[in-house]
């Protein structure tokens, strides 16, 4: 099950912010921003046997640069080739991977993914197959995690199945300010009410000081 965002204090110092109450927030805060997966949802991301399809980050909401290949039983070149089933990242992009083949990371939700994830752009060591090598299951609330071109952190929440070869991927979101650590399964919901009554009683305290100062 996925997990929610939190109101921290700097996130509600960006909610004041952008109520124009000055010298409330310095700052504005990184937030999380879902993703829209359909053009890679379904069983194996809708391939056929041997199919394989790029799709740009920006087409999935993320306005930054690189791609992500979604393959199922492709066979690359030639006949004889490897058979290559899952997700890689092209165009500077990156997936959290081992050092080895089809060893892509297994986030567990609230697993916080950045700058210490070792991501890589070696597409056979993100796939879940590569020849007779295989990766280990991703069972519910199982997490794959990118970083864009320019430094976005992102996950996507993707199934695995060895037994019978099929992959699915779920979910997905991103942090839209560069370098900042998303937690797995975190996604962008609304503030709780209780959150937005307090922005909404120190605005109210602040417009009537004002008033007051003014009078």
């Amino acid at each position: 099950m996925k997990e929610t965002t939190k109101v921290t204090p700097d996130r509600l110092a960006s909610y004041l912010a952008a109520a124009g109450i000055g010298g409330l927030a310095a700052t504005a805060e990184a937030a999380v921003v879902q993703l829209d997966v359909t053009s890679i949802s379904g069983v194996n991301a809708g391939l056929a046997p041997r199919g394989s399809k790029t799709v740009s980050l920006e087409s999935l909401g993320l306005n930054s640069g690189g791609d992500l290949t979604l393959h199922y039983q492709f066979k690359a070149k030639y006949e004889t080739d490897p058979t290559l089933t899952g997700l890689s990242a092209t165009g500077a992009a990156m997936i959290a991977a081992g050092t080895g083949a089809t060893s892509p990371t297994n986030f567990s939700a609230g697993t916080l993914i950045g700058s210490d994830a070792p991501f890589t752009s070696t597409k056979y060591n993100t796939l879940f197959v590569h020849g007779s090598n295989v990766s280990p299951d991703f069972g519910p609330d199982s997490f794959i995690g990118f970083k864009s071109a320019d430094g976005h952190y992102g996950w996507l929440e993707v199934t695995w199945d060895s037994s019978t070869g099929n992959f699915e991927i779920l979910d997905g979101a991103y942090e839209n300010v560069a370098g900042v650590a998303i937690q797995a399964g975190v996604s962008a919901v609304p503030e709780p009410a209780g959150a937005l009554g307090t922005l909404g009683l120190l605005a109210g305290g602040v417009f009537v000081r004002r008033r007051k100062q003014a009078a």
